[in-house]
């Protein structure tokens, strides 16, 4: 198959908006939301101006088919299960809507859990492309700027695929997901 690029634009991951993440030290005395940074819903995601941006910020763990996305979240929650601050066991949830590379045609939309762990982040997703499958994401994130997570599987056009997905910050509270898809 050639290359295919498909922008999505959503409200994500890879992804809340609530302007959050961070991880805890070990001791618990740094705050969760502060050594992630920012982001407009995936933890720790780097700035990229744009899909292009990304895509070429992506270029070098390339591998497989390219699959690229923007997307902006829709909906999403902070869970504090201890209602003690955000530490670790607790987590985030988002819904993006999935757009195509010029961000006007809807064609998808995703749905993301990431779990803050004592240092670290485990995300889960599906990213659901209308008529074509599901990409499955599981991966945790253990560092500020670490932005790669494992593809684990697919149905429809993706059934049985692996690869990467490779998170990115864009203007405007907007979300680049890169894929590079192997089989």
């Amino acid at each position: 198959m050639s290359r295919r690029v498909v922008g999505a634009v959503g409200a994500v991951v890879m992804l809340i908006g609530v302007g959050w993440y961070g991880v805890a030290s070990a001791s618990g005395d740094n705050d969760a939301r502060s050594r992630f940074g920012s982001s407009a819903g995936w933890p720790a995601a780097p700035a990229a101006a744009s899909l292009a941006q990304a895509e070429q910020q992506a270029a070098g763990a390339r591998q497989g088919r390219t699959l690229a996305f923007v997307s902006e979240t829709v909906r999403g929650r902070e869970i504090d299960i201890n209602e003690d601050g955000f530490d670790a066991g607790d987590f985030v949830v988002f819904e993006e809507r999935v757009f195509d590379s010029s961000g006007r045609d809807r064609v998808g939309r995703d749905s993301v859990r990431c779990e803050l762990a004592v240092r670290t982040f485990g995300c889960l997703g599906t990213i659901n492309i209308r008529g074509k499958g599901k990409i499955e994401i599981a991966g945790r994130l253990f560092a500020p700027r670490d932005n790669v997570i494992p593809v684990t599987g697919g149905t429809g056009a993706y059934e049985g695929v692996g690869g990467r997905l490779l998170v990115f910050d864009l203007r405007g509270g907007r979300t680049a997901l890169v894929f590079h898809l192997i089989r």
